[in-house]
């Protein structure tokens, strides 16, 4: 992961040709990196099959990372990745070292790692770009077929629950710029409710 929080945040890609090669050196003038630590960084994404590095030694897109440099939302999506959900990730041991049943709102592992007492939508009102790429991300993902809610509603017996009260618990959903998403069964399965 940290390779790849590195290729974002430096927006290592864009110094890439899509077509053609680049060597470790222009791309460490292009984004300020030393050029020892930027190839460290770089082989241990080819490691896992993101970019390639020629026989010559220089650096070129393979499908994945053409992909991620074809499509703004994928870019979004790798940021809130490895500046987020990465980070809160690496945070929650701490933060149940420090508070053992996790019972206040600001002591999850988000908070540790960011070293904020906010929550995550009080963080992005505060940041700006992190807000911007939290939503594209999310405007992103709910326009894409692929995360239709109709899975929601129709990929569970919701009707066997019988009169019963659904509460989200799940965080993407709650973060959703369309909230409803749980409410949908309600409307499919009148006997449901959000």
């Amino acid at each position: 992961m940290v390779p790849l929080q590195a290729i974002h945040r430096f927006n290592i890609l864009q110094t890439i040709p899509i077509s053609g090669s680049v060597s470790y050196v222009d791309i460490a003038s292009n984004t300020g990196l030393h050029v020892v630590h930027l190839r460290r960084l770089l082989r241990l994404a080819m490691a896992t099959g993101f970019l390639d590095e020629t026989q010559k030694g220089l650096v070129k897109h393979n499908a994945p990372s053409a992909m991620l440099l074809r499509n703004p939302l994928f870019g979004d999506v790798l940021g809130v990745m490895t500046e987020f959900i990465f980070k809160a990730s690496t945070g929650l041991v701490d933060a149940i070292q420090g508070d053992p049943a996790l019972q206040e709102p600001n002591t999850t592992g988000f908070n540790v790692a960011l070293q904020t007492d906010k929550d995550f939508l009080r963080y992005l009102d505060s940041k700006p770009e992190a807000a911007r790429m939290f939503a594209k991300m999310m405007k992103g993902m709910t326009s894409n077929p692929g995360f239709s809610h109709d899975y929601i509603v129709r990929g569970f017996k919701w009707a066997e629950l019988g009169k019963a009260t659904v509460v989200d618990v799940s965080s993407l959903l709650v973060l959703a710029p369309h909230r409803h998403s749980l409410l949908l069964p309600a409307f499919e399965h009148p006997r449901t409710s959000g």
